[in-house]
């Protein structure tokens, strides 16, 4: 990551998947949450974002560099009336401090900046490219650990559902 200061942030790689084996995940989620990501400690806006992930379904590895815009980081200064529980309580504001990245089949990356308790705001919609070094930086040798018994038999059963997160 990068921030509006030109410092780099480096070392928050080891990502984790959100989904699980919602049989329902064949399309962008309505509401975004924060998920187990990664937090940049004392960085200024964002000014791009560096991901590179290995899709073991398919399996292919892609890389993008998100080019954040103008208008996401000025939305990050403001405040937002947050919502707590089901009711859609006012609580006092927040401020949008976070950046969601969702990966999906195919190389499509979706960008959402959020906060805690606020409706997530869709920032971008991009294809990445299929990173040439493929999996493991290129110390494999092309070759992707395979799949455990139990993602296996789940695609088995819900093949992926190519364009259907498209942009």
């Amino acid at each position: 990551m990068e921030d509006i200061h030109d410092r780099r942030f480096y070392g928050y790689e080891s990502g984790t998947v959100s989904m699980g084996y919602n049989p329902n995940a064949a399309t962008w989620p309505r509401y975004v949450g924060w998920g187990a990501g990664r937090y940049v400690t004392g960085a200024a806006l964002p000014k791009r974002i560096y991901v590179r992930w290995q899709s073991l379904v398919e399996p292919q590895t892609y890389s993008v560099t998100l080019e954040i815009p103008e208008f996401a980081r000025q939305q990050m200064l403001l405040q937002a009336p947050a919502l707590i529980g089901v009711a859609g309580l006012a609580h006092d504001p927040e401020y949008y401090n976070a950046v969601a990245i969702g990966l999906a089949p195919g190389g499509i990356v979706r960008v959402w900046i959020t906060g805690p308790g606020l409706e997530a705001i869709p920032m971008m919609c991009v294809k990445a490219q299929v990173e040439p070094k493929g999996p493991y930086g290129g110390q494999s040798n092309g070759k992707y650990r395979p799949l455990t018994a139990k993602p296996q038999a789940y695609l088995q059963a819900h093949p992926i559902p190519y364009g259907t997160w498209g942009c």
